[in-house]
């Protein structure tokens, strides 16, 4: 994975506008070898002029970036210390008693004498909730340094020098965000206090509670198989009974306008309609008119069925 694709897949998203600018810094580079006068063409002065004008540009967008994520980082630094000690202030610590076969449990105990309306749960969720900022706190110390890397790396490799090196060695390993441990302090810390304090000594609990996935993790082939099979079998579920309600919802809708349809009474004008449709070689076919054949001669406007004579005089 190229570590442009990499930086995307692990930015925490509410400081995105915080990290290294690593796209931007990668076209400023390929722009300036694509756009360089050809050696061919210039002397060697002109070619060189023009990378160290080129450099002075690249190295104060660098220096830019770099006061962007060391003062990031001073702040987020500050908020966790202050984070941290409020944290501590809601615990006090009991003696501990060897000679008791219950130590663990009455060795820590959280105290809820500054908190009364906190209950425990939410004094362990706000531990596990502080340390997942720390570890983010730490993957963007982490990213940023190698991001800086990355790029003054492919900077010497395109442009055939070594300044790249040179300035990551006095800027970037120097900066503040790189230089200061206060982080990993601070993660040591808390895995303490939750292991005493909270767990009662039992680490392997503590971390349980703790336990952050790594960033990126990639699922093994088997879990993305079963949840793919739940996913797909799902899907399929939920389109067939839209499918099945749709055409209930269509067979009622149409008994009802079946059911709905009025039939206006029949007058003397539609029933002679009626009568010469179904004498009509192209419309209904009569099936009593083989029999009226002589019928029908004689008197062309037979009665219906169940019709009265009286009923047709008066039409």
């Amino acid at each position: 994975m190229k570590f442009a694709e990499h930086l995307a897949a692990h930015i925490t998203p509410e400081w995105r506008k915080q990290y290294i600018n690593y796209e931007e810094m990668k076209a400023l580079l390929y722009s300036a070898v694509e756009q360089a006068p050809s050696a061919e063409h210039v002397e060697p002065e002109v070619l060189q002029r023009y990378f160290a004008k080129f450099d002075e540009q690249f190295f104060h967008y660098c220096d830019k970036e770099l006061t962007k994520i060391n003062t990031f980082y001073s702040e987020k630094l500050a908020e966790a210390t202050r984070k941290y000690a409020n944290l501590r202030s809601e615990i006090v610590e009991t003696p501990f008693d060897d000679d008791k076969k219950e130590k663990d449990k009455s060795r820590n105990i959280l105290r809820k004498k500054n908190l009364p309306i906190r209950k425990t749960q939410e004094l362990k969720l706000a531990f596990s909730e502080f340390y997942l900022s720390l570890i983010l706190l730490q993957n963007y110390q982490n990213l940023n340094f190698t991001g800086f890397r990355k790029i003054l790396k492919k900077h010497d490799k395109l442009l055939s020098s070594e300044v790249g090196a040179r300035w990551r060695t006095n800027h970037v390993e120097n900066a503040h965000f790189y230089m200061n441990k206060d982080i990993d302090r601070l993660i040591r810390e808390t895995e303490q206090t939750v292991t005493q304090h909270i767990e009662g000594g039992d680490r392997q609990k503590a971390m349980k509670r703790l336990r952050v996935p790594p960033l990126g993790e990639k699922q093994s082939p088997w879990i993305t198989f079963k949840v793919g099979l739940f996913s797909g079998s799902f899907t399929i579920l939920v389109i067939a009974v839209i499918l099945s309600e749709n055409e209930h919802l269509n067979n009622c809708g149409k008994f009802r306008a079946v059911r709905d349809i009025s039939v206006a009474p029949l007058d003397c004008s539609d029933q002679m309609l009626i009568i010469r449709m179904m004498d009509d070689d192209n419309g209904v076919i009569n099936r009593r008119k083989k029999k009226n054949i002589k019928r029908k001669e004689e008197n062309p406007r037979f009665m219906l069925e169940g019709e009265s004579t009286d009923e047709l005089d008066a039409c």
